[in-house]
């Protein structure tokens, strides 16, 4: 397994990746993306562990989407229970290990969690964990504003950690642990690359957003904005999901790639 590291550019390239990979079969990556929020649904409502578990299945279920990418790039057909795959198509030592991947994730996320309780009284905690609604002046006070950012900064580190150890463990057979130091080695090494790429995702979204809300203004719609923003947020996170898996090709060698139009 080979290392690879990028230039600035190939942030850009990513995206791009990602849109070209959406267009080859957009129904069923569209599928297999609502299965995963429909499941993430069904889960969080379990009562008292249903955040947790949740959080323990998400390496394996972001394994089960980067294969059906990849079957996508080979030709095959893929339906939306190959949102499973990760637990489904290996061994169940791999499913262990990738398990042993969601234990760790879900007390890294839950420890930053904690952290921004100090700040917020522990607002984003309750929000996130037991979806509790903060009250007008908690919304909109500056401390939680100061803990959502504190978040995202104390979580960067637990990103960089599992962008890619999902994916190490299940198909190159890297311990949890060592795909972990893997994944964070090589997003390091490609650090503005991910700057550009997260910079650009986040100006698309907020840019997308702006529009749709300025249309629904102008002809009076505001009230359908939530509906209008749904399947534009469907697509949207699709396809930064296929965008992932550039990353992954350009990150490492592409021994399983089967499609070299997407070779990087």
């Amino acid at each position: 397994m080979k290392l690879i590291e990028t230039s600035a550019k190939f942030g850009y390239i990513w995206i791009g990746k990602g849109i070209w990979l959406f267009h080859k079969n957009p129904l069923n990556l569209l599928a297999i993306f609502f299965t995963y929020v429909f499941s993430m649904t069904l889960i969080v409502h379990i009562p008292v562990v249903g955040s947790v578990l949740w959080l323990i299945l998400v390496p394996g279920l972001y394994v089960g989407f980067m294969s059906a990418c990849r079957d996508v790039l080979a030709g095959k057909h893929v339906f939306p229970l190959a949102l499973f795959t990760g637990f489904r198509a290996h061994s169940s030592s791999v499913s262990w290990q990738l398990l042993q991947l969601g234990l760790i994730y879900c007390a890294l996320v839950t420890t930053s969690l904690f952290l921004t309780s100090i700040i917020d009284d522990g607002w984003l905690l309750k929000t996130v964990i037991i979806e509790v609604k903060p009250d007008n002046n908690v919304a909109h006070s500056s401390a939680l504003i100061s803990s959502i950012v504190l978040g995202f900064l104390i979580y960067l580190p637990t990103m960089m950690l599992f962008w890619f150890a999902p994916l190490l463990t299940a198909w190159h057979g890297v311990p949890p642990i060592k795909s972990m130091f893997f994944s964070f080695v090589v997003c390091w090494r490609n650090r503005i690359t991910f700057l550009v790429y997260l910079a650009t995702w986040f100006a698309v979204i907020i840019s997308a957003s702006l529009v749709i809300g300025f249309i629904l203004n102008v002809f009076g719609l505001s009230s359908g904005a939530l509906t209008a923003l749904l399947p534009v947020s469907m697509i949207l996170w699709t396809i930064i999901y296929c965008s992932f898996y550039a990353s992954y090709c350009s990150c490492f060698n592409r021994e399983q790639n089967a499609s070299p139009e997407f070779i990087i």
